[in-house]
C-alpha cells in the first residue's frame, strides 16, 4: 500500500516564499514598465512644446497630442486592472467559459466614415446640453456654476471636431471614436447631477487646462485651485464638493484667459464671446 504524502509546515513557508518573491518580481518589471511608459510621454510633451515653439505644429494638432498623450492607456495599466498576478502560484486550468469570456470583443471595422457618424453623435449630445444651459433660468449665485459647464462643455465640442483632412489612419480613427464615446459618456454625467457630476466638471477643466500644462504656462495659482478641487470632489461630503466648484469657478476665468493668449483662434461661437462678458 503506497504510503501518503502530507506536506510538512516548512514545505508550506518555502511554497509562500516562492509565490511572494515571484509576486514581487512580476510588481517590480510593471513598475518598471510604468515608469518607462510616463518618461515617454514626458519626452512627447517635451518634443511637442519644442514643436509648437518653432511654429512647426498647427494649435489643433497639438490639441489633439496633448489629449492622447494625457489619456491614453497603456498595457501595463490594463494588465494591472485584470486582476493580482499568478506568476509562480497553482492555478487551475482555464475552462470554456473563461476562455471565451477571455476573448476580445469584435469592433467594427474602423473607417472615416464610422469616426465621422460617432463624431456627430457625441457633438449632438453636447449641443443639446449646451442649449439647455443657454436657456435655464437660474439664481444669480448659480450663474458662475453654470458659466464653468458651458465653458468645459465648448472645450469638450472644439476635440469632437473632425481634423481638416483627417486620414484613414486607424489609430487616428481609433482615437476619434473613443474620444466621441467619452464625450457622450461625459454630457451623460453632467445631465445626472449629484456627485458624478462635479467630479465630471473637475476632470473636464483639467483636461481643458491639460495644453498649458504641456507647455508650461499654466497660470500662477491654477495648479492649486484644480488640486483642491480635485480633493474636495471625491470627498463625498455635499459641503466639499460645492467647494470643489468653488475652486473651479476661481480657475476658470484665469484658464480662459491664459489659453486664449498662447491658442487664439481664427473663429469664436457666439457661445464663446458671450462668455467673454
Amino acid at each position: 500500500m503506497a504510503a501518503v504524502m502530507t506536506a510538512t509546515p516548512s514545505d508550506s513557508i518555502a511554497d509562500l516564499t516562492r509565490d511572494i518573491a515571484a509576486a514581487r518580481a512580476d510588481l517590480q518589471g510593471r513598475r518598471d514598465q510604468l515608469t518607462a511608459d510616463y518618461d515617454e510621454r514626458l519626452a512627447a510633451l517635451t518634443a511637442l512644446h519644442e514643436q509648437l515653439e518653432a511654429g512647426a505644429l498647427e494649435r489643433r494638432a497639438v490639441e489633439l497630442r496633448v489629449r492622447q498623450i494625457v489619456h491614453e492607456r497603456t498595457g501595463v495599466a490594463t494588465a494591472t486592472r485584470a486582476g493580482r498576478t499568478t506568476i509562480g502560484m497553482n492555478v487551475a486550468p482555464p475552462t470554456r467559459a473563461t476562455t471565451a469570456s477571455a476573448m476580445p470583443t469584435t469592433r467594427p471595422q474602423l473607417s472615416l466614415a464610422l469616426a465621422e457618424a460617432a463624431l456627430q453623435r457625441a457633438l449632438h449630445a453636447v449641443d443639446l446640453r449646451l442649449s439647455a444651459l443657454a436657456v435655464r433660468r437660474v439664481p444669480k449665485a448659480e450663474l458662475a456654476e453654470v458659466k464653468l459647464e458651458v465653458w468645459v462643455l465648448l472645450h469638450l465640442r472644439r476635440g469632437l471636431e473632425l481634423p481638416p483632412g483627417a486620414s484613414s489612419d486607424p489609430v487616428l480613427l481609433g482615437y476619434l471614436c473613443d474620444g466621441a464615446e467619452r464625450a457622450v459618456t461625459a454630457v451623460a454625467d453632467l445631465e445626472a447631477g449629484g456627485a458624478g457630476r462635479i467630479q465630471r466638471l473637475v476632470e473636464l477643466t483639467r483636461a481643458a487646462a491639460a495644453p498649458l500644462v504641456a507647455v508650461g504656462g499654466s497660470p500662477e495659482g491654477v495648479k492649486d485651485h484644480l488640486l483642491r478641487a480635485k480633493a474636495q470632489a471625491t470627498s463625498g461630503s455635499p459641503s466639499e464638493q460645492q467647494a470643489a466648484v468653488a475652486e473651479l469657478c476661481l480657475a476658470m476665468p484665469r484658464l480662459a484667459q491664459e489659453l486664449e493668449r498662447r491658442f487664439a483662434a481664427e473663429t469664436q461661437s457666439l457661445l464663446e464671446e458671450a462668455l467673454r462678458a
